[in-house]
C-alpha cells in the first residue's frame, strides 16, 4: 500500500495542497485499499467518495486511480 503521502505528493506535484485531499484510508482487502478523498480543485472542486485503489500498485499508478475516481 502506498501511503497517503506518497499518493498525494503523485496528486499535487505542485505541493499546494490544494488539489484533493486523502482524510481516511483503510486497507479493505489483500488486493485493495480505500482512500476518502475531497477534491479541492477543478475539475475536482465539491466531488468526495471513497475511491477504491490497488494496494499493489505505485503511488503514481494509485493517484490516477483516484483522480479518475472523482471525476467519474
Amino acid at each position: 500500500m502506498a501511503t497517503p503521502a506518497a499518493i498525494l505528493a503523485q496528486i499535487d506535484t505542485g505541493s499546494t495542497n490544494n488539489v484533493v485531499h486523502i482524510t481516511q484510508s483503510i486497507s479493505v482487502d489483500a488486493t485493495y485499499d480505500a482512500h476518502y478523498c475531497v477534491g479541492i480543485a477543478h475539475p475536482y472542486t465539491g466531488r468526495s467518495r471513497w475511491c477504491t485503489t490497488t494496494t499493489a500498485e505505485t503511488a503514481a499508478n494509485q493517484a490516477a486511480e483516484i483522480l479518475a475516481a472523482l471525476v467519474a
